[in-house]
């Protein structure tokens, strides 16, 4: 599965992007297959495909879509936010609307996490309620971890502009790395 695919981004600030979907992958025991930061700026990170996540599964796995955005905020010294929610539908569906725009036929980060937050919203056992309920809670929860996970986040993103390209196991060294040294 694709998380992303940044195009037009520096660099750096696309690794950041790139390595934060990396490391919440990694969290959510979603296997890494490699991430790239390419010359052309061009960047993802793919991982495994799930078969069909469960509803209980869609408020984590959206915060691995979320995670990109709230990482180039920090990366850039920016207060972490969260898009309006009506904002965040139009785009997500602007990204639908065009999938040819992502890597693969990926339709974008935002789309993936409208899917994945109305699958929690689904779920008759959510404690957060509807869509824009779960929407926010994956904001939050997306924005905390990225601050708790920020050393594993830097690790990959340094080491993607070094050399560009990592695989899975590659990226699991990094960040097991980093937790044991703290």
């Amino acid at each position: 599965m694709i998380w992303s695919s940044t195009a037009n981004k520096p660099g750096l600030v696309s690794g950041y992007h790139e390595a934060a979907h990396a490391v919440f992958a990694y969290h959510a025991r979603l296997p890494v297959q490699h991430v790239v930061v390419t010359e052309e700026l061009e960047a993802m990170c793919v991982t495994s495909l799930l078969p069909k996540p469960y509803p209980r599964q869609g408020l984590e796995l959206a915060t691995i879509y979320l995670a990109g955005e709230h990482a180039l905020w920090k990366r850039c010294g920016q207060e972490i936010l969260h898009m309006p929610f009506n904002e965040f539908t139009v785009v997500a569906g602007t990204e639908a609307e065009d999938p040819a725009d992502g890597q693969g036929g990926h339709a974008g980060d935002h789309a993936g996490a409208l899917e994945l937050v109305r699958l929690a919203a689904n779920n008759p056992a959510s404690a957060w309620g509807g869509i824009e309920s779960c929407y926010q809670e994956a904001c939050r929860i997306a924005a905390s971890k990225v601050g708790i996970w920020w050393d594993e986040i830097i690790v990959i993103a340094e080491r993607l502009r070094e050399i560009g390209y990592l695989d899975g196991p590659e990226c699991a060294a990094l960040i097991e790395e980093v937790a044991r040294s703290r």
